[in-house]
């Protein structure tokens, strides 16, 4: 029996075009700008159906 693998989903609502949301979120340079907040140490995309999203964020604790 296979092992479960974790997922999540995420739903939110932006008034943006389709064509800027879809660009955030497979493009590193796009993706960093919109996470400015919380590092990327790793990031790779595959985006055809099918295909695996995988990013490493890192929590940068700034003593504040």
């Amino acid at each position: 029996m296979p092992a479960s693998v974790p997922e999540f989903t995420i739903t939110r609502t932006l008034n943006a075009r389709r064509e800027l949301v879809w660009r955030a979120w497979t493009e590193e340079k796009e993706l960093a700008a919109w996470l400015p907040s919380t590092p990327l140490e790793t990031i790779s995309f595959d985006v055809r159906e099918g295909g695996r999203y995988r990013y490493t964020m890192v929590n940068i604790e700034t003593g504040e």
